[in-house]
């Protein structure tokens, strides 16, 4: 399973979502739906909610059926594919409801926290790439980004929050999953009664009195935000031993709070492909796309992409010459040319557009 062996379990993705697609009979579930059908909103029941639905791989009929005047190619389709607005997840139907009724205005204000555990590289990137498309931009930038500031900082005003950080869910005590924030490592794991820790599968040990827990998102006020963006890992798990409709994890969490949409992932995702997928989902998102399709057209421009063409992209953005180098070197040193790099799932396919 994923919380025993992470990178087997991803490894093993595409014969995951195979086995899952027959076992949905997924392609026979979709004739049922009109092919002029924009969007689709899925409710998953409980382990489910666990899965990537969008990436479930379909048959080369079934996406023909959704693109009649489109030209069939030989490379794998799935699920999101056949839906022209993209896909969107909600908790509940209680949840879906009470997101669908919120109006918002102009959306200018943006909230970061950027690499607080100064172990993410492409963290700081990618926020400095992101912010560029805001007009006022707040970020608690890595030492800074701690839980003091945090308290203090004006994510309430924010049209837009960003957490370009680790996070993690405990499926033993889900209200204490956390977004790690600066100053909450430990070297050593005490246990007096009145601390709590949160221990990473890489072994790292945190102090969640330092952290954001998922607790204490419950208690915000996010009622301007339009978007909250959780780039970290495990984001999207939630407590699946309920038998009852409403999940506990961060991204409804950020909805109870006031948030109308939450864009998260369901497992740790390499830093500079998540890198390029948000830089270029905000890009979509600040050209007016609504936040399902920004992230699915995300997610195929960055399977598609060839390494010439992510470097063509990256030396457009607003970076110092030496960060666009860097990341030219780290493409140039893994991959050729014409290359995709990103095709396999596990690159793109973690991360789900929640809400509304």
């Amino acid at each position: 399973t994923y919380q025993e062996s992470s990178k087997t379990w991803k490894n093993e993705l595409p014969e995951h979502l195979n086995h899952l697609a027959a076992l949905l009979h997924i392609d026979e579930l979709l004739t049922y739906i009109p092919e002029n059908c924009q969007q689709i909103i899925l409710i998953p029941h409980r382990f489910l909610h666990l899965l990537p639905i969008h990436a479930l791989p379909i048959k080369s009929e079934t996406w023909q059926r959704f693109h009649p005047n489109s030209a069939q190619t030989n490379q794998t389709h799935y699920f999101f594919e056949c839906f022209a607005k993209g896909v969107r997840y909600a908790p509940s139907f209680q949840v879906l409801q009470n997101v669908k009724n919120q109006k918002y205005p102009n959306y200018n204000n943006l909230f970061a926290v950027q690499n607080p555990t100064l172990d993410l590289e492409y963290a700081d990137i990618e926020v400095q790439a992101i912010k560029e498309f805001f007009e006022n931009p707040d970020i608690l930038k890595q030492e800074d980004a701690n839980k003091e500031n945090l308290n203090a900082s004006s994510i309430n005003l924010a049209h837009f929050v960003h957490f370009s950080c680790h996070g993690s869910f405990n499926f033993d005590e889900p209200l204490e999953s956390a977004l790690i924030l600066s100053q909450a490592q430990v070297a050593e794991v005490q246990e007096p009664k009145n601390t709590r820790h949160i221990s990473l599968k890489e072994g790292d040990s945190f102090d969640l009195q330092k952290c954001l827990t998922l607790e204490e998102i419950f208690s915000l006020n996010l009622t301007e935000c339009y978007l909250v963006t959780l780039s970290a890992c495990e984001t999207g798990l939630i407590d699946i031993s309920s038998t009852t409709d409403e999940y506990i994890g961060l991204p409804s969490s950020f909805l109870y709070a006031g948030s109308s949409s939450v864009v998260s992932s369901l497992w740790k995702v390499k830093d500079i492909s998540t890198a390029f997928l948000m830089i270029r989902f905000y890009q979509n998102l600040k050209s007016g796309l609504t936040v399902a399709l920004a992230l699915k057209q995300a997610q195929l421009w960055l399977r598609d992409a060839t390494t010439a063409e992510l470097k063509k992209w990256v030396s457009e953005f607003k970076l110092e010459e030496e960060v666009v180098e860097k990341i030219h070197e780290d493409l140039d040193n893994k991959y050729n040319s014409d290359e995709q790099p990103y095709q396999k799932p596990h690159y793109w396919a973690a991360f789900c557009a929640i809400g509304k």
